[in-house]
């Protein structure tokens, strides 16, 4: 997650949005969550991925479809961390949870 939402990628994580976690460290977050529930499992997180082709959307635009997009698939159930890419000539979206 850290690689994904590095400054470059992210105009300085102004796209980047975390959802039910803390956006200052959310693998911290994530981590004290799967202690909480005494989860042993080795995976972390599942990744995901949208890509827009080029020209489709602005990265605001792409930005806010991803925002919207966590909100209505996880609402309050689970710890979602979006970075939209601004370095790909498509636009694309990570997404962890």
């Amino acid at each position: 997650m850290n690689y994904v939402s590095r400054n470059e990628a992210t105009e300085n994580k102004k796209y980047v949005y975390c959802l039910n976690c803390n956006s200052n460290n959310p693998v911290a977050s994530m981590m004290n969550t799967k202690k909480l529930f005494n989860d042993q499992k080795k995976r972390i997180a599942f990744h995901g991925t949208q890509s827009f082709k080029p020209g489709e959307v602005d990265v605001d635009t792409a930005h806010e479809i991803g925002i919207q997009l966590i909100n209505e698939l996880f609402g309050n159930r689970y710890e979602v961390v979006l970075a939209t890419l601004v370095l790909c000539q498509d636009l694309r979206q990570l997404k962890y949870l």
